[in-house]
């Protein structure tokens, strides 16, 4: 395991680190970034967002060099940057300021790898996250690279939160809509004021965000808990697909939502929420007997306190526009939800 180590703030001032979420800027030389380790570093962290319609990246990458940032002082206050460094290029001026920023650590974190990581904040701006990748030489680096990949897409996640809550409730709260989930499911989950109530008979529930790109929905539904089965892939693909048929159309007749799981697979995984055993789809869905489809995530959620089980789903509909966004808009704020006592 390579080492990973908080590193101290360096800022001065008070200028703020600006840019989108999801945008990472790669600091490194143009020979490591043109040749193996740059293609790697695309490869991993620019490989396809799991799952959309249209394929669109992990991350959007865009390279900068040290000179990039002597030439513009601005990019500097970029919010999020990932470093590598070539240890074997003793005269580059990104190995120098690596030397510099690590110290001692440098060399007593490399333990039996070629490489090692560091996670760094405020180098140069307040709310700013810099992660650094280390090799020993190029093959050490893009060994790095590799091996980062679940740590530092995790750091990012968890970093993107900050503007994901910033941008979402940017208009505040809509507590009436949160009373309902509290009444009608015991769980306790934000909800931007944007949000409207699309089809309200319980135990089924669904909320709409229409924007000029996108249209967000959440589906909420519970149901008494009977075993484990209900959380597996083919149970939770059931119990989306006849809520689905039963409550969500379009405008065409005879039209309704169901999975598709023909041109694209589902993406299955076990996985905790507020503690809670939790089964997580993601997937595309399309509208039969109407030219609509997207992309969506489902929650299965076991609420051990009323021995039922909450199923949340958030799917996103954006013909012609970028949908990553807006799923992960979604994934962050069930991910946040919490279960009453």
């Amino acid at each position: 395991m390579a080492c990973s180590t908080e590193l101290a703030d360096k800022v001065s001032g008070t200028k703020y680190a600006f840019g989108k979420a999801g945008k990472i800027a790669v600091l490194c030389d143009d020979p490591v970034w043109e040749n193996n380790p740059g293609d790697t570093m695309s490869y991993y962290f620019g490989s396809a967002f799991p799952i959309l319609p249209q394929p669109e990246p992990l991350f959007d990458l865009q390279h900068q060099t040290f000179d990039d940032l002597i030439q513009d002082p601005i990019r500097k206050q970029l919010r999020a940057y990932i470093v590598l460094a070539n240890l074997a290029d003793a005269e580059s001026p990104i190995t120098k300021m690596v030397e510099q920023d690590l110290g001692e650590r440098l060399n007593s974190s490399f333990g039996p790898n070629d490489y090692q990581f560091h996670v760094g904040k405020n180098k140069w701006a307040q709310n700013q996250l810099v992660l650094y990748i280390i090799g020993k030489n190029e093959s050490g680096l893009i060994d790095g690279i590799k091996a980062s990949l679940p740590s530092f897409t995790k750091k990012l996640h968890e970093f993107d939160k900050i503007q994901y809550q910033a941008n979402l409730f940017l208009g505040g709260h809509n507590v009436g809509l949160e009373k309902k989930l509290a009444d009608y499911y015991g769980i306790k989950m934000s909800i931007p004021d944007r949000y409207k109530l699309g089809i309200d008979k319980k135990p089924f529930l669904w909320l709409q965000d229409v924007s000029p790109k996108t249209t967000s929905g959440l589906i909420f539904y519970s149901t008494k808990y009977e075993d484990k089965a209900q959380f597996s892939e083919e149970n939770m693909i059931v119990l989306r697909d006849s809520l689905t048929k039963a409550y969500i159309t379009s405008s065409a007749k005879g039209s309704y939502m169901q999975i598709n799981n023909v041109d694209l697979p589902t993406f299955y995984y076990e996985r905790s929420l507020d503690g809670k055993y939790t089964g997580e789809l993601r997937g595309i869905w399309d509208m039969k007997n109407d030219f609509m489809g997207g992309a969506f995530v489902s929650f299965t959620i076991h609420n051990p306190s009323k021995n039922e089980i909450v199923f949340i789903d958030g799917f996103v509909y954006g013909p012609g526009h970028k949908k990553r966004e807006a799923l992960k808009h979604l994934i962050y704020l069930i991910e946040e939800v919490k279960m009453l006592p």
